[in-house]
């Protein structure tokens, strides 16, 4: 009688357990037969950001790439991360969301620190390969998906990409003239609490002429840019550029001088054409 009392007694707790946890299967080998399953890609004119990558590794996630997944109900959201293994995207610790309603919205966001519920910025640092990827904030929402429905989110990007690229030396620079510690430069001018911040480019030049270096940057984080540099000890600096457009990339040509440093060009591309900006119009636009 004992043990049947504990038997009963094991598998009330088992289902009060699963109660509790109907948001999230719990790990297991079977696949539960409400669970979301999802794609996901990057879309045009949108690129994962790759800056060494052929175009076709531009366009695409790699293996290992993780988004984070949100139900989204009113009150409360639920979220899980998926991993891309080869072709398949799968949850980590294979704990799936599980549909609960007939018609529900989900959204997805990458990298997974990145929401609408929890909002990151880019790094200031992304000097290497790895930290410009985890800028790269893309996202995607999927309105009253019907029940069981392959959920395929087309993730779009959030930033803007800059390049800054060192077009010209003025003449009284000595031929094999470089150039040191490049930023871009965000400030944030709010009543009585000044915000600047220095971002580092992503780069594998030396600084001589025609090196170029990579940032992106969030739209609507600052009020106004403006590029930094060195030449020796000497710090010069461009004149402002406001917030720009998310999905958009934008090289800055400059021009070194002995006593400023000048935006000779800007560059607009949206991944589906290239457009040079004429020189009265990135006057009118990008110069203070």
């Amino acid at each position: 009688m004992n043990i049947k009392l504990l038997n009963l007694a094991a598998v009330a707790l088992l289902l009060g357990l699963t109660a509790c946890n109907k948001e999230e299967a719990p790990s297991q080998e079977q696949v539960p037969a409400n669970a979301v399953q999802i794609t996901a890609s990057v879309g045009n004119p949108f690129t994962r950001s790759s800056p060494l990558g052929t175009v076709e590794e531009q366009a695409t996630f790699s293996s290992g790439d993780k988004i984070l997944v949100y139900r989204r109900v009113v009150g409360s959201t639920f979220k899980v991360a998926y991993e891309l293994d080869g072709a398949t995207w799968a949850p980590v610790q294979s704990k799936y969301l599980l549909w609960v309603n007939d018609v529900e919205t989900f959204s997805a966001h990458y990298p997974i620190g990145y929401s609408n519920f929890a909002e990151t910025s880019v790094n200031l640092d992304q000097s290497t390969l790895d930290k410009i990827a985890l800028s790269d904030l893309m996202s995607d929402t999927i309105v009253d998906a019907p029940r069981g429905q392959l959920l395929n989110f087309v993730m779009k990007r959030q930033t803007s990409r800059i390049i800054v690229k060192i077009a010209k030396f003025n003449a009284e620079f000595p031929i094999g003239s470089k150039v040191a510690d490049v930023r871009v430069v965000g400030f944030e001018d709010n009543p009585g609490d000044e915000t600047i911040h220095d971002f580092i480019p992503y780069t594998q030049e030396d600084g001589a002429l025609n090196s170029t270096y990579t940032l992106l940057l969030q739209p609507l984080d600052y009020d106004t840019y403006h590029i930094k540099l060195k030449v020796g000890e000497k710090e010069m600096r461009t004149a402002v550029f406001p917030t720009l457009e998310k999905g958009k990339s934008y090289t800055f040509n400059l021009v070194v001088g002995k006593e400023k440093l000048e935006i000779e060009s800007i560059t607009v591309a949206d991944w589906t054409g290239t457009v040079t900006l004429p020189d009265d119009r990135a006057e009118e636009t990008f110069r203070s």
